[in-house]
């Protein structure tokens, strides 16, 4: 949570993953929500990360849609 809270929006919590780790914007339409080698988006003023759900949202799913199978990339890569 220290480390998150260093972090000002639209910057990354890591310098060399850029696009991963991303804190939100308040104000703004939400940055691209990707899968993005295990990386996810801070919250806009609280200190944790973006839940699923939000994620999915944020992406238009609606919160009726059920995602199904493992989360492993390991197991997408067998389909």
């Amino acid at each position: 949570m220290k480390r998150l809270a260093k972090v000002p929006p639209g910057c990354s919590l890591y310098k060399t993953y850029a696009d991963a780790f991303k804190r939100q914007y308040l104000d703004k339409p939400s940055m691209t929500i990707k899968e993005n080698h295990g990386g996810t988006h801070i919250h806009p003023y609280l200190n944790r990360v973006i839940s699923a759900r939000k994620m999915a949202r944020l992406q238009s799913f609606p919160d009726s849609f059920i995602f199904e199978g493992s989360m492993k990339k390991s197991d997408v890569a067998n389909w």
